[in-house]
């Protein structure tokens, strides 16, 4: 028999919105009460059972180790925690339980059963891997600006240098982590609800929408079948996508593009060889661009997630870069100059997003970033930022405008020759 609880989601304004989303959609498919409250609704949390707490920075730590009148368990979990615990090695206080590695499956039992509850109150355990059925995230059924977002899958085949999660999961689970699909038929129901409850742009979440292996992607083409015979309308389709993932499922992606408008994110990540090596990506520049050439020959609106600034760069990557960027200027040079325009800003503007919660940043300050950069490419990107801002300012954008904008970032990388 379950224990009634009602749980408490702490700090979730600010931690990942997937995170939190599947967290609250496995607790609901199994019948626990949810409420949300934030940190200033804390005087609330001695009506209930347990407390469930999901930091996204030291601060948030620092606020709930702040709060009085704490009397229940509190479980304690998230990616934050499971990224920063090896170095801190904080110990649970009596009524805490803090859950490192994957949480859902686990929280959902500390939640469940009041036994288990006293069994691992006040110790530091390893979650369980979840398989990811019977599940809707929240905003599944409640469209939010007329966007809803649709969890795929659960884990991720890739170790990139720059991201802790998978390499992370992949010590503390082995073998035994891996990319896990949604049954495509759950899928299907979620994105024939929300379309039916007036949404026009689905998001897939997870992270690793596609694999990068071809069949092992058959849920999705199993919804890409069940779309085709059961959709009326077609909407906005968004998603995160590498190159070899775009290379390797040509007819998946084809068979997706006739039942949803595909608005994909290509993680190119860099163009400079030497850096992709050092990310540890697994696809090199010319698979970029070809992926690049891919998407833009079946016309699709397509954006770039890019690492332009890095502490590994080198003028000669930057040469590298910048003669690449000028190919990609020339595949897209018959896109409409306004995409185009957004698909430069990507290149240059999105500089150490795809960073964030990376352990470079717990070491490196934006000014040791900016002292380890060479005054070459200072100059480019100052050229290539200023040139954004006044191309976006003007009532019509030159034709070649991204062209011209690489042309501009190559005189700044010689300034001898200007």
């Amino acid at each position: 028999m379950q224990h009634p609880t009602a749980n408490l989601i702490l700090g979730y304004e600010k931690t990942c919105n997937c995170e939190r989303d599947i967290l609250i959609g496995v607790l609901r498919a199994n019948k626990i009460e949810v409420l949300e409250i934030g940190f200033d609704d804390s005087a609330y949390l001695t009506k209930y059972d347990v407390a469930i707490f999901i930091p996204s920075s030291d601060r948030d730590i620092q606020m709930f180790d702040s709060l009085r009148g704490l009397r229940c368990p509190t479980i304690i979990a998230g990616r934050y925690v499971s990224n920063v615990f090896p170095l801190s090695m904080r110990s649970p206080r009596s009524s805490q339980i803090i859950v490192i590695g994957e949480p859902y499956k686990t929280i959902t039992e500390l939640t469940s059963k009041q036994t288990l509850l006293d069994k691992f109150v006040g110790r530091t355990i390893l979650g369980q891997l979840w398989n990811p059925t019977g599940i809707r995230l929240p905003s599944a059924t409640e469209c939010v600006n007329s966007t809803v977002s649709i969890l795929t899958s659960i884990g991720c085949e890739k170790c990139c240098a720059y991201c802790p999660y998978g390499s992370l999961h992949r010590k503390i689970y082995g073998d035994n982590f891996s990319r896990r699909e949604r049954s495509g038929i759950e899928v299907f129901e979620e994105c024939n609800l929300a379309i039916r409850n007036g949404a026009n742009t689905i998001q897939f979440v997870a992270d690793q929408v596609f694999s990068e292996v071809s069949h092992n992607n058959e849920q999705l083409a199993l919804l890409a079948s069940l779309c085709k015979m059961g959709f009326t309308s077609r909407v906005s389709l968004v998603f995160n996508i590498t190159p070899t993932a775009v290379i390797n499922n040509r007819e998946l992606l084809l068979a997706l593009d006739k039942v949803f408008e595909l608005c994909p994110t290509l993680s190119i990540e860099s163009l400079d060889d030497r850096a992709l090596q050092l990310f540890d990506v697994g696809f090199c520049a010319d698979d970029a661009i070809q992926a690049v050439r891919i998407l833009t020959e079946w016309d699709l609106a397509f954006r770039f997630n890019y690492i332009f600034e890095h502490p590994w760069k080198t003028e000669e990557g930057l040469s590298d870069e910048l003669e690449r960027m000028t190919v990609i200027a020339e595949i897209v040079s018959g896109l409409a100059p306004v995409r185009q325009l957004l698909l430069a800003g990507d290149l240059f503007t999105h500089t150490y997003r795809a960073l964030n919660g990376a352990p470079l940043e717990l070491h490196m300050s934006l000014a040791n970033r900016k002292r380890c950069m060479s005054a070459a490419f200072l100059n480019v990107l100052k050229v290539a930022l200023d040139t954004i801002v006044f191309e976006a300012t003007q009532l019509t954008i030159r034709d070649d405008v991204m062209h011209s904008l690489i042309q501009r970032c190559w005189l700044a990388r010689f300034p001898l020759f200007s």
